[in-house]
This record gives C-alpha cells, sequence and structure tokens, in this order.
C-alpha cells in the first residue's frame, strides 16, 4: 500500500514513521531506497514500542493542522543528519522542526546570498568551484560554511541546482556531508 504524501492527503503517524525508517536505511545503515516517502508494512510500525508510536502520531498531528508540512519534517531529518551520525525518533520535536523551518525560506536564502557576496569579495573569490575544493584538513570552504551555520543548507542545494556537478573530491566526513545534500537535493527536486 503506497500512501501520497502530497498536500491534500491526511498524513498518518505510519507515514512518519516511513519516513524515518526509510532515511534510516539509506543515510545511516546505506541501503538502496528509492523512494524515501514509501510507506512500510503495517506490521514494522506495530512492532514498534509506543514511544515511537507516540511521536509519529504527534508529528502526524501537527502536519495535519498546519503547524508544519511534511516537506519542513523532510528539511529537519536531512538538517538533522548534517550534525548528527544517528536520528531516533526522539528527535522529533515541535520546536525543533519549527526552528529549522525557518531556514527553508527566502528570507534566509536571501541573508545566504548576502553572505556569500561579501565573503567572495574580502576573500576575492571569483569561481563558484573555490567554495567547493578540498583545503588540508579535508574539508571545503562551503563545508566549513554550512556546519558553522553562517549558510543554510538551502543556499548550497539551490546553488547546485544552478551549476553543473562539480568535480570535488570526497574526503572523510566531507563525503558524508556531500551525500546526504545530494540525496536532500534530489528529493527537493522531485
Amino acid at each position: 500500500m503506497y500512501i501520497s504524501m502530497n498536500k491534500t492527503k491526511r498524513i498518518l503517524p505510519i507515514n512518519v514513521f516511513s519516513l524515518v525508517r526509510n532515511l534510516k536505511d539509506k543515510i545511516e545503515r546505506s541501503k538502496k531506497v528509492n523512494n524515501i516517502e514509501k510507506v512500510v508494512y503495517k506490521l514494522q510500525y506495530d512492532k514498534q514500542p509506543e514511544f515511537v508510536k507516540n511521536n509519529c502520531r504527534n508529528v502526524s498531528n501537527y502536519i495535519n493542522s498546519s503547524h508544519y508540512t511534511f516537506e519542513d519534517l523532510k528539511n529537519f531529518l536531512f538538517y538533522t543528519y548534517l550534525f548528527q551520525e544517528k536520528i531516533n525518533y526522539n528527535n522529533l520535536k515541535y520546536d525543533e522542526i519549527i526552528k529549522i523551518k525557518k531556514l527553508f525560506t527566502d528570507d534566509q536564502y536571501k541573508k545566504d546570498q548576502d553572505v556569500m557576496l561579501g565573503l567572495s569579495k574580502r576573500l576575492k573569490i571569483k569561481k563558484i568551484d573555490d567554495y567547493f575544493k578540498i583545503n588540508d584538513d579535508q574539508k571545503s570552504l562551503m563545508f566549513d560554511l554550512i556546519i558553522n551555520k553562517f549558510v543554510s543548507p538551502l543556499f548550497y542545494i539551490k546553488m547546485l541546482q544552478h551549476t553543473p556537478e562539480l568535480d570535488v573530491e570526497d574526503c572523510g566526513e566531507h563525503r558524508r556531508f556531500r551525500t546526504i545534500l545530494s540525496e536532500w537535493r534530489k528529493e527537493r527536486v522531485n
């Protein structure tokens, strides 16, 4: 059974559970998951501890009452993966999701553009590729800007939509960072 996650459909607790489970499989366990919104078997959900089902129920209620959207939940989960190795169902807190939701607004994107323009002028960066070059610490300038929260991941994702695939090396933490943002970008495009 597949239940669509579009805005006109009611989001059920099993939809929330499935999203988190599929992302865990994809990112934490490196399993091939074609559709992170695909609903898992009901039996898998039914076997979960009561606190997991309660958290999923709470999140689905917030989505259905328009406090935030299913898309906001996805953004929250991907964002959390940038800073944490694993996610559990206790991470699904209303205040945290609302806080991350604000990073995906047009105002935030404008702020990010201003930061990047100022930085480009100060550092005399002329090519976008320079933000992605791996330095001696095995990281890129873009990695540092996002991990240190000077720029939101939305800027990176939108920027990649307007630039060709960049040929950059992937090293250590940077590989994980690029993998998560690449998957996130694919989900935003679909």
